[in-house]
This record gives structure tokens, sequence and C-alpha cells, in this order.
């Protein structure tokens, strides 16, 4: 005749996900699951013939973390938790700001939009298009309509483009809708708004810093931030480049960064007089930005040369 038996499980985590009958060995959840919290817990069930056997958590862990432990009274158990789509694609920003030369070619990229599903696989994947780009003519706050077709492009890994010349738009925005849209039923979409400025490139200002381009690039939005913070303008980075000097050297360990300052309350594209006489009266909080940044100077783009004209008594 055989003993009876009983069933006593142990877990390597401690959130009592799981329990077992201890007469049939069923096991059972004993809360939800959620796959983006654990997508897979490793569990031990032991057998033996004791019914109320009892394990201290120095004998547990024997168990659990050491194979050579485990005898023919110990079985593993290894629980994939399945996803179902719970999430809804998420934008990492609510509001991205962009700004593009006025005689920008077609395709010229603009910046990139990021969203995350956390579901996965097909359940976690999206398509993103652009709802609307309405058009706001300089100095107007209020919209003449979303623009069809888009002027712009968007691409299935986020990236923004132009779709048209904007010439004729030089010194209006746009407010382009774009949506991040499930490919699976319940088909659930995520929005962001991006603000897009057309510029003339004598509109901006350069910023010269002493470090390399890949390494600017990884500060940038920092940067950004805190001349924003400084100057009360929605500051903008239109590129970063290998600084070039006065005499067309180009030299490869400092950067150009190309900004201009956008004014929040009347949404046009601010002088560059003016955004700097901003940036120079704010130098006592920016001096220790400067400083960790690597910033060495900060000047118009484009230096217009006076014409001298020639005294011919001299």
């Amino acid at each position: 005749k055989f003993s009876k038996v009983y069933y006593y499980l142990l877990s390597e985590t401690n959130d009592d996900a799981f329990y077992i009958n201890k007469l049939n060995g069923s096991l059972y959840t004993n809360k939800v699951l959620d796959r983006e919290e654990i997508h897979e817990y490793d569990l031990r069930v032991l057998a033996n013939s004791e019914p109320d056997f009892y394990l201290t958590s120095m004998e547990q862990n024997r168990i659990l973390y050491n194979e050579s432990e485990i005898s023919n009274n110990v079985a593993k158990v290894i629980v994939t938790v399945l996803d179902v789509n719970d999430n809804s694609p998420r934008f990492n920003k609510s509001i991205y700001y962009a700004a593009v030369n006025s005689v920008a070619e077609i395709n010229t990229f603009v910046l990139n939009v990021s969203a995350i599903d956390l579901d996965f696989g097909i359940n976690g994947t999206f398509l993103y298009y652009i709802k609307s780009s309405n058009l706001y003519k300089y100095d107007s706050m209020h919209s003449s309509g979303s623009v069809i077709p888009s002027p712009f492009n968007i691409s299935g890994n986020g990236q923004i483009f132009t779709a048209t010349n904007l010439i004729e738009n030089n010194q209006h925005h746009f407010i382009v809708t774009v949506v991040a849209k499930e490919v699976v039923y319940p088909e659930r979409e995520s929005v962001t708004k991006v603000y897009v400025w057309i510029f003339e490139p004598d509109q901006l200002i350069r910023v010269i810093l002493s470090r390399p381009v890949e390494e600017v690039l990884k500060e940038k939005n920092e940067i950004v931030q805190e001349l924003t913070n400084a100057t009360n303008y929605i500051i903008i980075a239109t590129d970063i480049k290998n600084h070039v000097n006065e005499t067309g050297h180009v030299n490869k360990d400092w950067s150009d960064m190309y900004i201009l300052g956008v004014n929040s309350s009347t949404q046009t594209i601010e002088s560059v007089y003016d955004v700097l006489k901003v940036i120079d009266a704010k130098y006592d909080f920016l001096k220790d930005y400067y400083a960790g940044f690597a910033i060495e100077n900060v000047l118009p783009a484009f230096i217009q040369e006076m014409e001298e004209s020639f005294d011919p008594a001299l």
C-alpha cells in the first residue's frame, strides 16, 4: 500500500502569486499576473508523506538555488506568463519642438518622435501616422486649417521628414498631430503634438562647445532645456556640426550647435539680438552650465559684414 502524498510549493519570489492544493498537487494563481512585471516564475514543488511538513528559509533556498539538492521528490516548474493586449502605446513626450530651414529640400529630416507599448510581440506593435498638420501663419494664434496633403511624412520608426518645399511658409509654424496606433484589437491610440517653425538661416544662433559632436549629442536635450529655463524662450536645436573657426578650419574636437528661440506668447521666432541679449543678461545663472557643458561662446550664426567705404586720401 502506498503512503498518502502531500505537495508543498517553494518559490523564489515572495509575492504569493501561486498556491498549491496540498492534497492533489493542483497549482493555482493567487492573484492577477502581469507579464510586464514578471514574465516567468521558477517554482519548486516538493512531495512527501508528511501532512504538516515545514522547511526553514535556509532549507528552501538550498533547494531553489542548488540544482544538486533537487531529488526525486522535488519537481521544477516553470510558469511562463502569456501576454494580453492590456497596454496602450505611450509617447515619451506630449509635445515636441522642431524647426526647418525655409529652403530645405524635400525629404529633409525634421525630428524623431518615440512611443513604446509594454505589451509583447504583435500586442506591442503599433504604427505611426500623421493625423493633421495645422498651419499657423506668422503672428497668428488661430489655425488656417490642416494642410492636405501634409507637408510632412513619418516613417515606421517615428522619423519625420519634409514632404514638400516650405519656402511659402517662411516664418509660419505647424502643429502636427502624430498618432501611434496598435495594429491589433482594440487598436488603442496615443497622440502627441509636434510644433514645427519655418525659419531663415540668419535667425540662427551658434553655440560653440569644446567637445566633439558625439558628446554634445548626448547632452543636447539638457543644454537646450537650461537655455530655455534661462531665457524663457522655447529654444530649439536645429543642427550640430563639427566646429568651423573664423579661418574656415574644421575642428572635429569641437562642435557648433545651431539654435533659435521662439517667443512662447506670440509663437514667433525671436530675433538673434533679443535672444543673445537675454543670454548675456543671464550669464551669472548660466556660467556654471557653460563650464559643465564646455560652452566657449554664443554668437550669431551668420554675421553680416558691413562694407567699408574706401577713402582715397589714405
